[in-house]
């Protein structure tokens, strides 16, 4: 028997109905909730690490461990996927198509100590067309283990950060009166950019800038038409230009519209093209999550 294992019940229950209707009946699928395994807390390495004595950073341990997350439901799923391991022959590693997806099933694998052999489906979308694909193209799971290492380096260095910086800060401001300081490797410069952003609208100040528009009327033997353009100043110009690419001097252009207008012209070069533009099609969750 070769047993699927989907990251979520929704992608789980796609591929059951899935291979039951093109007769794989070798297959068996279950699915986990997502995250089913956490980072232990700093006191499960050292009795020490529970208090938040500045004295005890930094907290590194020399191994990072994993446990399973304190719920009933996942408790009870991990035993059923455990039981299946040991029934199955193969195990084909169904996550989504990307680090994190990699990451889930391959941990929990790793946590039961599967000696199973592993493959890869990597799945683009759950279409019929895109679900044969990726059974058609299943690869050996160790083709992806940059894609593991990457996501659970993240996650651990998730961890250091949080850990070691919200109670460094904890302990520094306490004396200013704030109690609890949390910081994250991604929180503080999300949090960072949110507040630059706020000062920004708070402090903008509105600012005049200035562009060309010029009326072509062109006319030969065989038509006439009336164009219009804008212009696009020479290199030599740019220098008047601020950091937005913007033109806030209008004498420049005053400049330039007395030289041109009124004046005749001739037309070097030129493209004419019939140009469609379809519609946008939709998102699609799977796509925007790939890699």
């Amino acid at each position: 028997m070769k047993l699927v294992i989907a990251e979520k019940p929704s992608m789980g229950k796609t591929l059951q109905s899935w291979l039951k209707k093109n007769g794989m009946v070798e297959y068996k699928v279950t699915w986990q909730f997502g995250h089913m395994l956490q980072l232990v807390e700093p006191e499960e390495y050292n009795k020490k690490w529970k208090y938040w004595y500045i004295g005890n950073l930094p907290i590194i341990p020399d191994k990072m461990r994993m446990k399973i997350i304190d719920d009933k439901g996942i408790r009870d799923q991990v035993k059923l996927i455990s039981k299946l391991i040991d029934e199955c022959d193969e195990i084909v590693h169904a996550g989504d198509p990307d680090r994190e997806g990699q990451l889930l099933v391959d941990e929990l694998l790793e946590y039961l100590g599967n000696s199973k052999p592993v493959k890869r489906i990597w799945l683009a979308s759950l279409d019929d067309i895109s679900i044969k694909r990726a059974f058609d193209d299943i690869k050996d799971n160790s083709n992806f283990f940059g894609y593991k290492m990457a996501a659970q380096t993240r996650g651990e260095i998730d961890w250091l950060v949080g850990m070691n910086y919200t109670r460094a800060f904890t302990h520094t401001y306490k004396k200013q009166g704030k109690p609890f300081v949390s910081i994250g490797r991604v929180q503080t410069p999300t949090l960072k950019l949110i507040v630059d952003n706020h000062f920004e609208i708070e402090n903008f100040t509105s600012v005049k800038f200035y562009s060309l528009k010029g009326q072509f009327k062109l006319e030969n033997d065989n038509f006439q038409e009336v164009l219009e353009a804008n212009l696009i100043l020479p290199k030599d110009l740019e220098v008047f230009l601020n950091e937005e690419g913007r033109l806030l001097d209008r004498s420049v252009l005053d400049h330039i519209s007395e030289k041109v207008n009124g004046k005749l012209g001739e037309v070097t070069n030129f493209d004419r093209a019939n140009k469609t533009t379809p519609h946008p099609l939709g998102y699609n969750l799977s796509s925007l999550q790939a890699t």
